[in-house]
């Protein structure tokens, strides 16, 4: 049985990749050049697989799911709605910034006292998801490194 922490955590998590996923969506439908939508998708297609490994773990706990991406979808929309104003670059950016922002908030939920299971997906799976993301956006912001 989770923990109420746990459950919290999980929930929040949730909603960040949803929120993650909202974002790369509003982000494809700004950015136009083959191989930077092609590296979105991938990476939109990381946050659904993370917001899906979550969605079980939250299902399978009977604890509720949460049905949307709840204050992180707001911020998300906001940002990069007001970005999408001046181009890629700033796109790009908010992007990045909102994966540096979630690896530093899974780096801090390996501290807390939740669930063995939980810290090693964030372990094992998203904390090196949220790496191979700030590389990836750090590749398409210097276009010479494609």
């Amino acid at each position: 049985m989770m923990t109420r922490n746990t459950t919290e955590k999980l929930k929040n998590i949730y909603q960040a990749e949803i929120s993650a996923m909202e974002s790369y969506t509003l982000a494809l439908g700004k950015i136009r050049k083959k191989p930077e939508r092609d590296h979105l998708e991938k990476l939109k297609n990381d946050h659904t697989s993370a917001a899906n490994t979550f969605r079980k773990q939250l299902s399978d706990s009977d604890k509720g799911i949460p049905q949307s991406s709840g204050p992180w979808g707001t911020l998300a929309k906001t940002v990069i709605g007001t970005a999408k104003l001046f181009g890629e670059k700033p796109i790009l950016l908010a992007l990045k910034e909102g994966e540096e922002h979630w690896l530093k908030q899974y780096q801090a939920i390996l501290k807390e006292d939740i669930d063995a299971s939980i810290k090693s997906i964030i372990r094992q799976k998203l904390i090196p998801q949220q790496k191979r993301h700030i590389e990836s956006i750090d590749q398409m912001l210097n276009p010479g490194d494609f």
